[in-house]
């Protein structure tokens, strides 16, 4: 959540191989059974459901950049399969014969400490020296005080154009971002930008449009949890006004009736519900 694949897109995006594609890699979501088409694609007629040829990612990012991220929770097995390529730039399609060539830059993201696995071997030490030719340590946004706003605007601006409209920041929102802990990171904040152009009602983002735990105040409470006081307070009001139409007319429905513009089946129904009877003599009302 720190911004991992947002870096890795600034890499790409900056470099000579900014024309060529950029593939992203989820190494955890790749199954064990699949990871062989997937990355390095498959022949038609390779295996049940091959219907046709398959482009795997390494072939995809050819010229570019391959991007995996969360490459600390990828098996021992495809760590074997993916320093192979790394160190011979080669490989073949599954059901293929022929020896494909590629040339990409690989960038691997993770939140995990690789030396640290290296150590209890669920890492392996050979590809981690060979993807470790620079660290980019990507601290939490709380830490980036001056990255937020300028992270904000990227949300904003991709934001407006999803959703056609022209909304922007105001200073007092801006105040309220900067001043945010920001514990979910790069989500938190995308999270909020986009609910925050949802929300206003303006083409001005107000702090009140932003989310209660970023704009520095309490959720309101739901509707329900506000129902009770308000109408307890309505309901102990009516009443009493029953009660006091009933003693005046003297007992009589009707003519409480009238008195409040209800009907009598309203009235009836009212003095049901909240336990009161009429009397035919003073004191003209019984409360149950």
């Amino acid at each position: 959540g720190t911004g991992k694949e947002l870096v890795a897109r600034a890499l790409h995006y900056a470099s000579p191989r900014s024309r060529k594609p950029l593939v992203s890699v989820n190494s955890a979501a790749i199954q064990e059974t699949l990871v062989n088409s997937e990355l390095f694609g498959h022949e038609k007629g390779a295996f049940t459901g091959a219907a046709e040829r398959r482009i795997g990612k390494f072939e995809q990012a050819d010229g570019g950049t391959l991007f995996f991220d969360e490459i600390g929770d990828m098996p021992l097995s495809t760590q074997a399969m993916i320093l192979r390529v790394l160190e011979g730039r080669t490989f073949e399609r599954v059901g293929g014969r022929e020896t494909l060539r590629v040339n990409v830059r690989v960038v691997c993201a993770t939140n995990r400490n690789l030396e640290d696995m290296v150590e209890k071997g669920t890492f392996r030490q050979d590809l981690y020296y060979r993807i470790n030719a620079l660290q980019l340590p990507l601290p939490p946004l709380r830490d980036r005080a001056g990255d937020v706003l300028e992270l904000a605007e990227h949300f904003l601006a991709r934001t407006n154009r999803e959703q056609k409209c022209q909304v922007r920041l105001s200073d007092a929102a801006k105040d309220a971002l900067k001043s945010h802990a920001w514990p979910g990171n790069i989500r938190e904040l995308k999270n909020a930008i986009e609910q925050s152009v949802l929300r206003s009602r303006a083409e001005l983002i107000l702090p009140d449009d932003l989310p209660p735990a970023v704009a520095g105040r309490r959720p309101k409470a739901p509707l329900d949890a506000r129902k009770p006081k308000f109408y307890e307070s309505v309901e102990r009001l009516e009443r009493e006004l029953i009660i006091s139409a009933l003693r005046e007319a003297e007992g009589s429905k009707a003519e409480a009736a009238r008195g409040m513009a209800l009907s009598v089946n309203t009235l009836t129904n009212k003095m049901t519900y909240y336990g009161i009877a009429a009397l035919k003599e003073a004191p003209w009302v019984k409360v149950v």
